[in-house]
């Protein structure tokens, strides 16, 4: 009696709580990836990467990188205003999870002037 009760709470329980699925798919292989070995790559492989159009607003991208420094994804992550850009932290570990990466970069454009960060590795 009380395992039927066990059985029945514990299935009503996983019916109504969210289930977290990370995916990522990539259909190119990772010799033919960009590889970053230094501050310049990095800042090339943005500026090629960079929306010029926005370059009166603030915007932060981001790129993610596995352990043998080859480039899996850049992504934007935040386009501001004028005086500022809000970047949920929490979302640069959601795609740095998701895409398994061993290394993140940050850039940071400031009205006309890139700045980057190495945040882990």
């Amino acid at each position: 009696m009380f395992h039927q009760k066990f059985l029945a709470m514990k299935n009503l329980f996983l019916s109504h709580v969210a289930e977290v699925q990370l995916t990522y798919n990539s259909k190119v292989k990772s010799s033919d990836r960009p590889k970053i070995m230094s501050s310049r790559d990095a800042e090339e492989i943005l500026r090629n990467y960079w929306d010029h159009t926005l370059e009166h607003t603030e915007t932060t991208q981001l790129i993610l990188i596995n352990r043998a420094n080859r480039v899996l994804d850049i992504t934007t992550l935040s386009k501001g205003g004028t005086t500022g850009c809000v970047i949920d932290v929490k979302v640069i570990f959601q795609y740095a999870l998701k895409a398994n990466a061993s290394v993140v970069i940050t850039n940071f454009i400031h009205l006309f002037q890139p700045s980057f960060s190495f945040l882990l590795r």
